[in-house]
């Protein structure tokens, strides 16, 4: 409150407004950028804006609605009110698209050509395209530039992968990873349980094999057993939910296998979301032929409108782990992958899976 009976008042996002009222508002990034691919995110922030924010004025012929944010999608909350009303929109780019003009006041103009900074001294060239590196084509395009483009299923493109040519038991690797996505039913139209095993090698990530099928518990159980014993697992990554969780209890109870949790804390888009720089960056490599690499790639590159997104998820939290640990990596210890290949072509043609070709374990 001020000295002459003026008052502000704060609030959070989706926060209670019932009962007051104002002449001006201001809202302040109403999303937060990792939650802007949730569609629940999105609708929740419009919602609260639509049937709360816009009915507190205590004059609404005269009130003055101001918001300021980023832009973290094509149907943020900006993107809602300028489809939906006369806003006057104020968007500056952090490198200058074209030669512009920003009026600042009534008596002051800004002038800047194509290809300046917003804030030279402060935010020079050279560090914002390693910023365009570092968050990726898509987050800078959003965030800096102002400019979220439709996604389209491309959130990841395929010249973003690098590819290796030699077969993964010739390479040395530091650290093994397998990633699990689990399922529960097996319906017809049932997603699938997917594990993908992954080694590291310093910052690099290859893909070195892609398990897809439809089980049963029981099933889904002997096969997490065997696959991580059969493949040298250093670790065992589990999503905690549904009969991920079941596995990760049977598994810690019967076994002594590496195993970590991984929460299931976002949704599918805003977890490739996520990782998508990493992948832009070159750091994850692909075999040049498997018998797998088809499904993977066609899944990956049409998400999120693939039919199924299990393979995309399990990369997903893979790299969500990768991420993490680079932050806090312990002192490398380079191994060599050994394993019985004979007994791993007969366990899968057992299993109905593709043996273990070239490229592929």
């Amino acid at each position: 409150e001020t000295t002459m009976n003026g008052c502000r008042l704060a609030t959070s996002v989706g926060g209670t407004l019932t009962g007051r009222g104002g002449d001006v508002i201001i809202i302040d990034d109403p999303i937060k950028a990792d939650a802007a691919m949730s569609d629940t995110e999105r609708n929740r922030v419009k919602s609260w804006f639509t049937s709360t924010v816009t009915s507190r004025f205590d004059n609404p012929a005269e009130g003055a609605l101001i918001i300021v944010s980023q832009r973290t999608h094509m149907d943020d909350l900006v993107g809602h009110v300028l489809q939906h009303g006369d806003w006057v929109n104020v968007s500056i780019p952090a490198i200058a698209v074209e030669d512009e003009e920003i009026q600042i006041s009534a008596d002051k103009v800004v002038r800047r050509k194509k290809g300046e900074s917003m804030h030279p001294t402060r935010l020079p060239i050279e560090y914002l395209e390693r910023a365009r590196t570092e968050v990726g084509t898509y987050n800078f395009e959003a965030q800096y530039q102002q400019n979220p483009v439709p996604r389209e299923g491309n959130l990841v493109k395929a010249e973003w992968f690098n590819e290796y040519d030699d077969e993964p038991h010739q390479l040395s690797f530091d650290y093994v990873v397998q990633s699990w996505d689990t399922a529960s039913s097996v319906d017809g139209n049932a997603s699938y349980t997917v594990c993908t095993t992954w080694g590291q090698r310093q910052n690099r990530y290859f893909l070195l094999d892609v398990y897809r099928e439809r089980l049963l518990f029981p099933e889904l159980l002997d096969i997490a057993r065997r696959h991580a014993r059969l493949c040298g697992a250093n670790l065992v990554l589990i999503e905690d939910a549904s009969s991920g969780r079941q596995l990760l209890q049977t598994l810690r109870h019967e076994t002594n296998l590496p195993l970590k949790a991984m929460p299931a804390d976002a949704d599918k888009t805003v977890r490739l979301q996520t990782v998508s720089p990493f992948i832009e960056r070159g750091r994850v490599h692909l075999p040049k032929d498997a018998p797998w690499l088809g499904a993977f790639m066609e899944e990956v590159l049409a998400f999120p409108n693939a039919k199924h997104d299990d393979q995309v998820d399990s990369m997903s939290q893979f790299l969500r782990w990768a991420m993490d640990r680079e932050q806090h990596r312990p002192p490398e210890v380079r191994v060599r992958l050994f394993g019985n290949f004979g007994a791993r072509d007969h366990y899968r043609e057992r299993m109905g899976q593709p043996t273990f070709a070239r490229g592929v374990w």
